[in-house]
């Protein structure tokens, strides 16, 4: 695995009885959590609670963190003409994925924009960026 996405993962005491081990995390694979201020299904600061159980098991995991205004849990889904999936979070993912799999000059310039301040200002609530930190020790 070279990456990983989370998206809208729940946290805190919901994951204790899930497995989930954050001190098996490979401590230099590149990680993005999602989350929305719209999400009405997980429990609220979850996602900002594997953010905190990831670094306090490595606080310098490269690790990018969002809570992307208007983002709901549903997002991702569309429900045929009943509803469009809004996929605020998708611009974001591809940028990430292209930074973190296929890194090119040209690639890497913009995919720093887009996770940096762009992520930035449609996350006024929560971002946390530590992706781009010591990137060319890893």
């Amino acid at each position: 695995i070279a990456a990983s996405v989370m998206y809208n993962g729940d946290g805190g005491d919901i994951i204790k009885n899930d497995n989930v081990k954050f001190e098996d995390v490979d401590p230099n694979l590149p990680l993005f959590l999602i989350t929305g201020t719209a999400d009405f299904i997980e429990k609220k600061g979850s996602t900002e609670a594997n953010v905190n159980a990831i670094l306090d098991v490595n606080p310098v995991q490269p690790l990018l963190a969002a809570n992307i205004t208007g983002e709901g849990h549903l997002d991702p889904i569309q429900l045929s003409f009943f509803r469009k999936a809004p996929l605020l979070a998708l611009p974001f993912i591809v940028a990430f994925l292209c930074f973190t799999l296929e890194p090119s000059e040209e690639c890497n310039l913009e995919s720093k924009v887009i996770l940096g301040s762009k992520l930035q200002y449609v996350s006024e609530q929560w971002y946390i960026e530590q992706l781009f930190v010591n990137e060319e020790e890893r």
